[in-house]
């Protein structure tokens, strides 16, 4: 019986043993579950964290884009005063170029009429000339 009750106590501790071992092996995997949800919340912390700055990365994009924008249209109304200048300057030189038309038109009639003057009187001074020689002769 003294036998019978060593190897029920062999038994038991081998049971024992078998079960402590169980009970590790299931220690690890639970410590190897804690570690990777560990992991997983560090990886959310990490992407929560870089939500945050690119928000805050994409609200200084936006600011910068919206700046550059009223840059931009700032110097294009710039761009279209000066245009509208040039316009207006175009304009101006069509102008002078008719008034100067104009005066030369008039010129020329002035011109074409001193000009018929001095016909008339080349005119008048050879029938004056004729006239003369027609007496002498």
């Amino acid at each position: 019986m003294a036998a019978a009750s060593s190897t029920v106590k062999v038994v038991l501790l081998l049971v024992v043993l078998v079960m402590v071992k169980v009970l590790l092996v299931l220690l690890v995997k639970v410590l190897e579950v804690l570690v990777l949800v560990k992991v997983v919340v560090f990886v959310v912390d990490e992407v929560t964290v870089l939500l945050v700055v690119l928000v805050s990365v994409e609200d200084v994009v936006l600011e910068l884009l919206f700046v550059s924008l009223v840059v931009l249209l700032e110097l294009l109304e710039e761009v279209l005063e000066l245009l509208l200048l040039r316009v207006l300057l175009l304009l101006l030189t069509v102008k002078l170029l008719e008034v100067e038309v104009v005066l030369v038109s008039v010129l020329l009639e002035v011109e074409v009429s001193v000009w018929e003057v001095m016909v008339a009187v080349l005119e008048v001074e050879l029938i004056e000339l004729v006239e003369l020689l027609v007496t002498v002769l």
